[in-house]
């Protein structure tokens, strides 16, 4: 399930991880499907598409979060780590 830039998520309940953000609201702010090194991606304005922690091996997109109230998400999370919102 690929999510869009913008949308409204939760992580999924059977992720026992990230326990300051389980049932609360969060917005992608940057969807991910390849790799760059991250010297190339902060100095290319973290270009829309690309992230340093994606691994193709994982078969789906990687994104960046905020809460909605704008505070940003320390940690990236894939497609089956998340369920809409």
């Amino acid at each position: 399930m690929a999510f869009q830039k913008g949308d409204i998520v939760q992580i999924s309940s059977d992720n026992e991880c990230y326990e300051k953000y389980q049932g609360t609201k969060l917005r992608v702010t940057h969807r991910a499907t390849e790799y760059m090194k991250a010297d190339k991606f902060f100095a290319n304005g973290r270009p829309d598409g690309y992230h340093p922690g994606f691994d193709s091996a994982s078969g789906g997109s990687l994104y960046d979060l905020e809460t909605e109230s704008g505070e940003t998400v320390p940690f990236s999370l894939y497609d089956w780590e998340l369920k809409r919102g």
